[in-house]
Protein backbone atom coordinates (compact mmCIF):
# COMPACT_ATOMS: atom_id res chain seq x y z
CA UNK A 1 0.00 0.00 0.00
CA UNK A 2 0.73 3.67 -0.65
CA UNK A 3 2.17 5.50 2.34
CA UNK A 4 0.74 8.86 0.68
CA UNK A 5 -2.64 7.36 0.82
CA UNK A 6 -2.48 5.96 4.54
CA UNK A 7 -1.59 10.07 5.41
CA UNK A 8 -4.36 11.54 3.24
CA UNK A 9 -6.90 9.11 5.45
CA UNK A 10 -5.21 10.54 8.20
CA UNK A 11 -5.39 14.01 6.76
CA UNK A 12 -9.40 13.69 6.45
CA UNK A 13 -9.27 12.54 10.22
CA UNK A 14 -7.46 16.26 11.20
CA UNK A 15 -9.38 18.36 9.09
CA UNK A 16 -12.64 19.13 10.56
CA UNK A 17 -13.42 19.71 14.26
CA UNK A 18 -17.10 18.44 15.11
CA UNK A 19 -16.68 17.94 18.79
CA UNK A 20 -20.24 16.62 19.56
CA UNK A 21 -21.17 13.95 17.07
CA UNK A 22 -18.09 11.58 17.11
CA UNK A 23 -17.16 8.82 20.08
CA UNK A 24 -14.77 6.72 20.36
CA UNK A 25 -16.36 3.89 19.34
CA UNK A 26 -17.08 4.85 15.89
CA UNK A 27 -13.30 5.99 15.66
CA UNK A 28 -12.09 2.39 16.62
CA UNK A 29 -14.49 0.79 13.52
CA UNK A 30 -12.63 3.32 11.34
CA UNK A 31 -9.36 2.53 12.49
CA UNK A 32 -10.46 -1.38 12.19
CA UNK A 33 -11.70 -0.41 8.51
CA UNK A 34 -8.60 1.66 7.14
CA UNK A 35 -7.02 -1.93 8.70
CA UNK A 36 -9.25 -4.03 6.55
CA UNK A 37 -8.62 -1.75 3.97
CA UNK A 38 -4.39 -2.01 3.95
CA UNK A 39 -4.67 -5.81 4.60
CA UNK A 40 -6.53 -6.32 1.49
CA UNK A 41 -4.08 -3.63 -0.71
CA UNK A 42 -1.56 -5.71 0.70
CA UNK A 43 -3.21 -9.48 0.90
CA UNK A 44 -1.08 -10.80 -2.26
CA UNK A 45 2.64 -9.47 -0.64
CA UNK A 46 1.58 -10.81 2.78
CA UNK A 47 0.92 -14.56 2.18
CA UNK A 48 0.40 -16.47 5.57
CA UNK A 49 1.12 -13.30 7.63
CA UNK A 50 -1.83 -11.64 7.19
CA UNK A 51 -3.26 -11.98 10.93
CA UNK A 52 0.17 -11.08 12.21
CA UNK A 53 -0.09 -7.52 9.56
CA UNK A 54 -3.46 -6.91 10.78
CA UNK A 55 -2.22 -7.04 14.59
CA UNK A 56 0.57 -4.94 13.93
CA UNK A 57 -1.35 -2.21 11.98
CA UNK A 58 -4.37 -2.11 14.56
CA UNK A 59 -1.58 -1.65 17.67
CA UNK A 60 0.72 0.91 15.26
CA UNK A 61 -2.36 3.23 14.42
CA UNK A 62 -3.90 2.58 18.09
CA UNK A 63 -5.12 5.11 20.51
CA UNK A 64 -3.19 7.78 18.58
CA UNK A 65 -5.48 7.71 15.58
CA UNK A 66 -8.86 7.26 17.64
CA UNK A 67 -7.86 10.32 19.63
CA UNK A 68 -7.36 12.48 16.50
CA UNK A 69 -10.19 10.68 14.68
CA UNK A 70 -13.09 11.56 17.91
CA UNK A 71 -10.90 15.36 18.24
CA UNK A 72 -10.79 16.27 14.80
CA UNK A 73 -13.66 14.27 12.14
CA UNK A 74 -16.93 15.12 11.19
CA UNK A 75 -19.48 12.96 11.70
CA UNK A 76 -19.91 13.35 8.32
CA UNK A 77 -15.72 12.65 7.25
CA UNK A 78 -16.21 9.49 9.47
CA UNK A 79 -19.09 8.40 8.22
CA UNK A 80 -17.71 8.43 4.20
CA UNK A 81 -14.80 7.19 5.61
CA UNK A 82 -16.57 4.02 6.92
CA UNK A 83 -17.94 3.73 3.49
CA UNK A 84 -14.47 3.38 1.71
CA UNK A 85 -13.74 0.41 -0.38
CA UNK A 86 -10.47 1.37 -1.18
CA UNK A 87 -7.82 4.13 0.75
CA UNK A 88 -6.92 5.36 -2.39
CA UNK A 89 -11.08 6.93 -3.13
CA UNK A 90 -9.82 8.76 0.82
CA UNK A 91 -9.69 12.27 -0.75
CA UNK A 92 -12.96 11.85 -1.20
CA UNK A 93 -14.13 12.30 2.21
CA UNK A 94 -12.45 15.56 2.45
CA UNK A 95 -15.25 17.39 0.44
CA UNK A 96 -16.99 16.85 3.89
CA UNK A 97 -15.54 18.60 5.83
CA UNK A 98 -17.60 22.23 4.23
CA UNK A 99 -20.68 20.43 4.90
Amino acid sequence: MNASRFWVLLAVVAGCADHGTVDREGCARLRDHVVDLRVADAASELGTDVAQHRRALNQALGEDFIASCVRSMSYEQLECSLKLSSLADSGNCVDHASR
